[in-house]
């Protein structure tokens, strides 16, 4: 049996939510506090929370490119 992997700065989830509105009412509804990513990309692009197992989560209010 093996371990789960350990959080890394670098291993992210990232959810493309559409909007502004989405990504706040996103936030409001987990109740977390942003914190700041490794990479400078995701600050200037999205919202990045911890989750609850310790991994990144980086809320994006753009959609998706190919959508």
């Amino acid at each position: 049996m093996h371990e789960p992997p350990a959080p890394n700065p670098e291993t992210l989830l990232v959810l493309y939510l559409g909007s502004e509105e989405v990504v706040a009412q996103t936030c409001e509804r987990v109740g977390a506090e942003s914190v700041e990513p490794a990479n400078p990309y995701w600050v200037r692009h999205g919202v990045s929370l911890t989750g609850p197992d310790g991994f990144l989560v980086v809320l994006v209010p753009a959609l998706w490119p190919d959508s």
